[in-house]
């Protein structure tokens, strides 16, 4: 499967797959039921509340339509709706984060990519080699799918720890969710390819956020314990309260 190294926000650079044909299919088919419910809900509006029908009005209630994709995409970095719900994201074709000009640019290709229900995108998808429908390739941009099934990730077990626990590292309350699926991402990656460059890059963004240390731990443990003292301390608040009440952590 075709990939993209994309830089997260901590500087460290992971594989991502590029979306599917059907991924970006599903979530074309999500955003026109959104904007076809939209429209059936208006309709019911401007009866119900005898709105305004000129032209003029007619162009303010669907300008939204009209400039969904491209409002989405800017807000929301890169995702519509349909978009966010199958996970997938609209970034540059070297890693980086998408600009408002390469949405502009994609947005206005748009009907372009549409032509003959779709075929044109599709083709253009299949046959580029990385991803791109013609807006796509004019932007620069792919899609790449952002996160793989949850069974996939290293989920920390709980079960199994003594009931005295203590974190060893009671800094992690400083991350947060998005942070910890990094940790998360960065492990599988290594699992599955050994990708040894990310591990070793985040050990080192993760060090020096939490100024900690590793403990003498090698760094894919580190990882480990940093994800399953966060899924303590956020699962079992009341063990955190006493744990630092008493000082054990320190």
């Amino acid at each position: 499967m075709e990939k993209v190294s994309v830089e997260t926000t901590h500087n460290v650079r992971i594989d991502y797959p590029l979306a599917s044909v059907g991924d970006r299919i599903i979530a074309l088919l999500i955003d026109l039921i959104i904007l076809v419910s939209y429209g059936i809900l208006l309709t019911y509006l401007i009866g119900l509340l005898s709105l305004p029908t000129s032209g003029a009005a007619f162009v303010i209630y669907y300008l939204p339509v009209f400039l969904y994709q491209l409002l989405c995409e800017i807000f929301l970095e890169g995702q519509s709706l349909g978009k966010k719900l199958v996970k997938i994201r609209v970034v540059r074709l070297d890693g980086g984060a998408a600009g408002v000009s390469n949405y502009l640019l994609r947005w206005l290709l748009y009907p372009v990519d549409l032509l003959f229900f779709g075929v044109a995108a599709i083709l253009t998808i299949l046959l580029s080699g990385r991803g791109q429908r013609l807006g796509d390739l004019a932007a620069g941009t792919t899609v790449i799918r952002l996160k793989r099934p949850a069974q996939t990730f290293e989920h920390p077990s709980l079960a199994n720890l003594p009931a005295d626990y203590a974190p060893y590292f009671p800094e992690v309350v400083r991350l947060d969710d998005h942070d910890i699926e990094l940790v998360q991402e960065v492990l599988l990656a290594y699992r599955r390819q050994q990708q040894s460059g990310p591990v070793y890059a985040l050990v080192q963004r993760l060090t020096e956020t939490l100024q900690t240390d590793m403990k003498g731990m090698n760094p894919v443990e580190f990882l480990k314990t940093i994800v399953r003292d966060y899924h303590f301390i956020a699962t079992r608040p009341a063990a955190t309260q006493n744990t630092t009440s008493t000082g054990t952590w320190g």
